[in-house]
């Protein structure tokens, strides 16, 4: 799952992964969001969940029955979507610097206006409880130095913060 306005064609000029996963017998799926390349339609948090829904019901359709999901930043958010709600084909998620909400990666990045910006759209994507609930084996992708999804706004302190919240104070 692409990041934002990146297309699964820039992965030809990222042989490197490309290689990486093929040497290890990985199929791999590459896919545009609606709106994206040569797709029609417009894009937003819940098209490109729905768009990964079309994906994997496409994958079930051809007897797929093993599929790991790859998102990274805005692409976080489809396959945090897609492992949860797929427990059955889903076993690996990998999660790669993406967001904990889109509201908050735009509070920290531009500020509050941005915050409100994005509620006023409707262009709202929370991905905590997508990662938290997945079934699936996770790895947590993250970058100290990451200048688009900024650490206050990473799922990666998400999930931490959960964690601490449900730990007894004196395991805290």
């Amino acid at each position: 799952c692409n990041p934002n306005a990146a297309y699964y064609e820039t992965m030809v000029f990222q042989a490197g992964w490309l290689s990486f996963w093929l040497s290890r017998g990985i199929s791999l799926f590459f896919f545009n969001y609606a709106g994206y390349g040569r797709s029609t339609g417009k894009p937003s948090p819940s098209r490109i969940a729905h768009d990964g829904e079309s994906v994997i019901r496409y994958l079930k359709s051809k007897g797929i029955t093993q599929i790991g999901v790859y998102g990274r930043s805005i692409g976080g958010v489809a396959a945090c979507h897609l492992a949860r709600h797929h427990p059955d084909v889903v076993q690996l998620l990998i999660a790669d610097r993406t967001m904990s909400t889109l509201e908050n990666a735009a509070r920290y990045m531009y500020g509050a206006w941005a915050a409100r910006g994005i509620k006023l759209t409707a262009m709202m994507a929370d991905n905590v409880d997508n990662f938290w609930e997945a079934r699936a084996y996770k790895l947590l992708i993250v970058d100290p130095k990451d200048t688009m999804i900024l650490d206050l706004a990473a799922l990666r302190t998400a999930v931490a913060v959960r964690v601490l919240e449900k730990l007894a104070p004196e395991e805290r």
